[in-house]
């Protein structure tokens, strides 16, 4: 389609230009020029509906080579049929009979034929393309009340169908995330050098905390993602309780256990309780993570490592992110999750209800924005009209009906320009 009308751009200006190169005709012995002896008042020197009885007659006995100035179009038939020629400074009317050769005019009838039918082409797949943009947009508003419809009915009777439905959207959801998320923390591991690389790739520590009771009594929580493929049994840390200043508070390193399983991809936290007892203590300062895996092995991050991977950006892997899609095959993962989703479906349980009150609008926007597409729709105006109704953004947000939405308003555009174009053109060259 851009193709087309790249073209028709390309070539309109060079039809309509009438006869830019010199071009001379030669008429025949013994015919009869008209010329013109006012100010012709037209809107340009290529088109033109004029009488020629209205001009003095003057007839070349011998026939003369003449400068052709123009074209113009006696009855408005298609094409041009007359020459516009000067000589000694004075203008005339040469019609198409009285010239000895005519390949000039005639290549430009050819010229003028030949883009009008593809003006008319372009504009018959403008139609077809805006057509099949407005059946794919009431497609989609009908998809989208049928699908309102069915979770209604769903969760209606069938409750543990539409509960399944909503926990899938929030698996994918999960699985979308995590990917965002893994990237960005990939993104940052590969920035350290290849030892780091690998303690970062095992334990990514998401957040710590220090809390101090009215007594003195402080707990600290450690929240850490296992990111091997290994299930952690014991994580022990080990740091110094330092008050605002960064002064030591204890002459000993605290220590704090966590008891797992933790498996692969999950994300933990624990609060080791009462580990101090000190009213300036502000925060901990971890020297030591040490991990010992539920196949025996072991590993301890400490120093310039532990405290690179403490730096990590907190957006990078935050606490509480853990999907399946990346763990196939791992039975321990699989029953805990299976547990978590029968958690979700007690809390979505709760709140069907409301849901198919939520549902029951959609269904009625749904509705409304098919009827508003088919009655206002049929233009690029129309649609923008529908747009600003505040009562149609829930739905126009969504990702397939936007871009939907957006083709539609496209082809209306540029049905609407190839539409001008070929009006402009056929009034140009009187090609009706």
């Amino acid at each position: 389609m851009k193709r087309i009308l790249i073209t028709l751009s390309l070539l309109l200006p060079s039809l309509l230009c009438g006869a830019q190169e010199e071009v001379y005709v030669e008429t025949r012995p013994g015919t009869e020029i008209f010329q013109i002896s006012r100010k012709l008042e037209i809107p340009s020197d290529r088109r033109l509906h004029y009488d020629y009885s209205k001009d003095r007659k003057k007839k070349d006995k011998k026939g003369g080579r003449y400068l052709v100035t123009s074209l113009a179009n006696r009855n408005r038939t298609p094409g041009y049929d007359t020459y516009i020629v000067s000589q000694k400074k004075k203008l005339f009317f040469v019609p198409m009979e009285s010239v000895r050769d005519n390949a000039f005019i005639d290549r430009k009838n050819r010229e003028i034929s030949d883009a009008a039918h593809m003006l008319s082409d372009s504009l018959e797949s403008c139609r077809n393309a805006h057509q099949a943009a407005y059946d794919n947009l009431i497609s989609l508003t009908e998809d989208g009340a049928r699908r309102c419809q069915d979770r209604i009915l769903g969760i209606r009777h069938k409750p543990d169908s539409i509960l399944n439905l909503h926990l899938r959207e929030v698996m994918d959801e999960d699985v979308r995330k995590y990917k965002i998320i893994r990237e960005r923390y990939e993104e940052w591991t590969r920035t350290l050098p290849l030892d780091y690389q690998y303690a970062a790739g095992l334990v990514a520590v998401t957040g710590t905390g220090l809390t101090r009771s009215a007594s003195g009594s402080c707990d600290y929580k450690l929240d850490f993602t296992n990111l091997s493929k290994k299930s952690i049994r014991n994580l022990v840390w080990t740091g110094k309780l330092l008050d605002k200043t960064g002064k030591e508070l204890t002459p000993k390193a605290l220590t704090g256990r966590f008891k797992g399983p933790c498996p692969p991809a999950w994300p933990a936290s624990f609060v080791s309780k009462n580990i101090a007892r000190n009213q300036e203590a502000d925060r901990i300062d971890l020297s030591s993570i040490a991990i010992t895996f539920t196949d025996g092995s072991k590993y301890e991050i400490d120093g310039a490592v532990l405290r690179t991977l403490l730096s990590m950006p907190k957006e990078a892997l935050p606490a509480g992110v853990h999907t399946a899609s990346h763990l196939e095959g791992l039975n321990q993962f699989e029953i805990d999750h299976n547990q978590l989703l029968q958690q979700k479906k007690k809390v979505f349980r709760s709140l069907l209800p409301e849901e198919e009150a939520i549902e029951k609008s959609f269904l009625g926007l749904w509705d409304a924005l098919k009827i508003e597409v088919s009655r206002r729709g049929l233009s690029d105006a129309g649609m923008k009209d529908i747009l600003t109704e505040e009562r149609f953004q829930p739905l126009l947000k969504r990702s397939c009906l936007e871009e939907s939405v957006g083709n539609y308003l496209e082809t209306a555009r540029t049905l609407e320009r190839t539409d001008e174009t070929l009006a402009r053109f056929r009034k140009e060259n009187f090609y009706e």
